[in-house]
């Protein structure tokens, strides 16, 4: 009788499971697929390849957020999908609308985490970079034709539509190879040249964030090294890879956290000595935003007090334009504002000026943390300068 009533509960605790909303967000199951093989393909330029867009998994979070996942929805532009794989060891490239390129960037190998890179343009004056960390299931399914990437508990995809026939493929061996590509793919194939359309490569996280276990980095090269000494590896690699002739065009803007993340590293550099450091190997450094865990008042601390300056002038833009947040986490915002430092600004309120003064924008999450985390300053018209003193003087909607 009792093992009866067990039962009943269990199925009813299923029932109730099953008309949750995390269930209606999840994608249906369905048998796992050979993955096709790239075809080479370069004639095609007219067609319209239906762009990925995070996945409702963002929409479980909050109605801020469901407004954010309906606003970064790029289902409508015509793409290009861009992938890489250490596991499968190609670099493929399906060629679409000349004016458009989206890019993801994995390395399905990474202790257990994948890392993803999606890039796309708009009308052809915008490049955005959407960084993804996700469990090592990456390329493990085939859903309706599209590459099932998981995330966080297992019920949580993004798809990727690979549109696989028109496919083109590399070899490479390293990150920094990949963005060498990247770059060439952009340059070349009658698209936009990098001089109206520069590329920005934001570079956060190497570590595992969930452990900040400096012995799990996202990149195998990296070993044994805090945050920011990683961030330093990957751009020396990542300028070493780079032609002479498009070293001048790929700025990179490095998310800094002066070692602060990992307590095994915590006071060994200051933010402004790895921030000088970085600078040495790219183009541009500076820091967009560092990611708040609750319990790191200290770092806010550190990178909002006495390096900002160094930060706001190293990325040579405005306070307002690049300082955001992402969430209000233990009224950080009034906190710093009690500092005297009023210049923070939650990424939700950001977010729709950005859009209204023409900025490109950067979206990472990582296993555990499905809230849009960051915007950056990319890809950026040709009156950029002029769109930006409009956001310094507040004509931007705000």
């Amino acid at each position: 009788m009792a093992n009866g009533m067990k039962r009943g509960l269990l199925v009813l605790t299923a029932l109730i499971g099953l008309a949750s909303p995390a269930s209606v967000f999840s994608p249906p199951k369905q048998e796992i697929k050979e993955i096709p093989k790239p075809v080479l393909e370069e004639s095609v330029k007219d067609g319209n390849v239906k762009g990925f867009r995070l996945n409702e998994w963002h929409a479980r979070s909050s109605k801020k957020t469901k407004e954010m996942l309906d606003y970064f929805s790029v289902s409508d532009l015509n793409t290009v999908v861009l992938d890489v794989s250490d596991e499968y060891g190609k670099f493929a490239v399906p060629v679409k609308n000349k004016f458009a390129a989206k890019f993801n960037l994995y390395d399905s190998s990474m202790n257990n985490f994948s890392r993803s890179i999606r890039t796309y343009a708009k009308n052809g004056c915008r490049l955005g970079v959407r960084f993804v960390v996700a469990k090592d299931e990456l390329l493990s399914r085939v859903e309706n034709g599209k590459y099932a990437v998981k995330h966080g508990n297992g019920n949580d995809s993004v798809f990727v539509d690979l549109n696989s026939e028109f496919v083109r493929e590399y070899k490479v061996t390293n990150y920094a190879e990949a963005i060498s590509l990247i770059v060439n793919e952009i340059e070349g194939a009658g698209r936009k040249p990098l001089e109206i359309n520069p590329l920005l490569v934001f570079l956060d996280y190497l570590r595992n964030p969930d452990s900040r276990d400096v012995k799990k980095p996202f990149f195998p090269f990296l070993k044994e090294q805090s945050n920011d000494a990683a961030v330093i590896s990957l751009l020396k690699e990542l300028n070493a890879a780079l032609p002479e002739k498009l070293k001048k065009k790929v700025k990179i803007i490095s998310c800094v956290y002066g070692d602060n993340l990992n307590p095994r590293f915590r006071r060994k550099n200051s933010l402004g000595q790895n921030l000088n450091e970085m600078k040495k190997h790219s183009t541009i450094a500076g820091m967009i935003y560092p990611y708040c865990y609750n319990d790191c008042f200290e770092v806010w601390r550190d990178i909002y007090g006495h390096t900002h300056k160094e930060i706001s002038k190293l990325l040579e833009v405005s306070n307002d334009a690049m300082v955001w947040i992402q969430g209000d986490m233990g009224g950080i915002k009034n906190r710093l504002k009690e500092r005297g430092i009023s210049h923070v600004k939650l990424i939700e309120e950001q977010m729709r000026a950005c859009d209204d003064a023409g900025i490109g924008y950067v979206v990472w999450s990582h296993s555990g943390n499905i809230e849009p985390a960051a915007c950056a300053a990319l890809s950026i018209p040709k009156d950029f300068e002029n769109r930006i003193n409009m956001q310094e003087k507040g004509l931007a909607r705000k």
